[in-house]
Parts: structure tokens; sequence; C-alpha cells
């Protein structure tokens, strides 16, 4: 697992999974080591309990991913109910897969609504003391993949947050995006609404595949700069200029290709949103 991990993730980034609880490791929690401080507090089969402290704040969030019959997620309430005494007056954030509708609503089919199950969620919910945070986007978050009469969906994937987060990050929401290739939508939560700001510079590795590149490169670094700066001064001032020569180089032969990935996956996602229900 962690040699493959390794080749996985970008460089500086850590993770844990739950392998040593079951025959496979069905959650993996990965950050990157310069952002939050991440520490696990417990793991189970269908769970992984840990604590994040992040711009002097500290919360706890739950990676859950339940099974699918209902009597093996009965082990999963009961972590819960466990965790909820670990837990205390901390702000609480508990997201994932609970392979588990609360509502007959949240079943396209809604005949196939398992009561019993759907009870048993929400008794552990209402024990725990979390309910739904704000969230927008499709209301369906795993599908058959199926078209017209054979389509099936539900909603499974959710986030749910305790009273203390409620009233700490009064500004977070999640947001259920298209599935993409997957048969289950991506879920993200914010804390803080965006505010903006000018857009990074990236380099993009295929850059140096083009036969133009080393040339540009050469050209730009060779350029005489006043020689009394300090190294680091002269390392600066090379990168910044280098910099348009980058930028004109992905004008001229690949046509803004981050924004042509752009626009492909907004017609897919137009394409998605015609066949899903959204929120």
């Amino acid at each position: 697992m962690e040699v493959v991990m390794q080749k996985c993730l970008p460089p500086g980034w850590e993770f844990f999974h739950n392998i040593g609880s079951g025959s496979v490791a069905g959650i993996i929690v990965a950050w990157d080591k310069q952002g939050p401080l991440v520490s696990l507090l417990s793991t189970s089969d269908q769970m992984m309990l840990l604590s994040v402290t992040m711009e002097m704040k500290t919360f706890v969030i739950s990676i859950v991913y339940g099974y699918n019959q209902a009597g093996n997620r009965k082990k999963l309430w009961d972590d819960l109910r466990t965790s909820y005494g670990l837990v205390g007056l901390q702000p609480w954030i508990l997201m994932g897969d609970f392979n588990v509708v609360r509502w007959q609503n949240e079943r396209s089919d809604h005949g196939y609504f398992d009561a019993t199950s759907a009870g048993d969620f929400n008794t552990c919910l209402e024990d725990i003391g979390m309910e739904d945070i704000n969230t927008t986007g499709f209301l369906f978050t795993w599908s058959n993949r199926r078209a017209g009469r054979e389509y099936c969906g539900s909603r499974l994937d959710r986030v749910v947050v305790n009273a203390q987060w409620q009233h700490i990050f009064t500004e977070s929401e999640a947001v259920v995006l298209t599935p993409g290739v997957s048969d289950h939508c991506p879920l993200t939560v914010s804390i803080l609404p965006y505010q903006g700001g000018k857009k990074p510079f990236k380099f993009f590795n295929f850059w140096m595949t083009h036969k133009s590149f080393d040339d540009i490169l050469n050209f730009s670094w060779a350029a005489q700069i006043n020689s009394e700066d300090s190294p680091m001064l002269l390392l600066y001032k090379k990168l910044r200029r280098l910099k348009p020569c980058l930028k004109k180089l992905n004008k001229d032969f690949y046509s803004d290709i981050q924004k042509r990935v752009l626009a492909a996956n907004a017609e897919l996602a137009h394409i998605q949103n015609s066949l899903g229900l959204v929120c």
C-alpha cells in the first residue's frame, strides 16, 4: 500500500488508510504536509476518525465507507456512537458513502425505500447530534448509469455536522459535483467562502516536450541581468522574465489547452446535469 500511494500522490503528501481493520483499504485519507496538521484518532473497517488543525482551528473529521448490507452497517452506527464520546464538544464533520438514504425522496425508485435501514441511520445521527450540512448540486450521488426506465439513483453520499461545527464554521457548505466516469458523485466541502484573487501561474510538464522549449529557455536565461544583484535576486529576475515566454508558448502552440479541458468538463457536466436531478 505504501509503495502504491507514494507513486500516486504528489511529493510531500502523507496519508492514512484503514487496511489494518479489514482485508482491503476501503478508506484512504491524503493531505499536503505543508497544509493542515492531521492525526489519526481511531479507525475501523467502515470509518476513520481524525483530528485536523488548520488555520489556527482544530476540528474532528470522520470519513465513512458503509457496507452494502444493513446488518453489517450496524457496526458503523456503534462506531459513530463511540466516536461521539471521543469528540466531546469539538466541531465534528462526518462525510462519505453511507450506502443508505435518510428519506424516501432520496431514491429515484421510491418503492425500494428501506424504512428500517433509514430509521437506523437517522437514529444514529440523532444520538450523536449530527445534521445535514447545507448542500448544493446533484440530489442523487449514486446512479446505475443507465437511461430511461432502467435508471436508478440514490443519495448514498452526504456530509453531516454537529452544532459546534455549525457555530464555528458558519459559512461552510458541501457541493455534489458531476460524477464524470464514476457511478458516484464527488463531494467537496468549503469552510470559508472563496474571496477571489489573482490566478497563480502554473507550469505544465507538457511544455518541455515541445521542440521550441529548450531554445526559449536558453534564450531567456542567457539574456544579461545586472551582475551586481545577489544570486537569489538574479534567480528571481530570471524566473520572472521566463514566465511570459512560457505563457506565450502555451498560447501559440497549445491554444490554452487548460481552457479546452475546462470546456470539455463543462460540456460533460451539462450532459450529466440533463440526466440527473439537482438540489
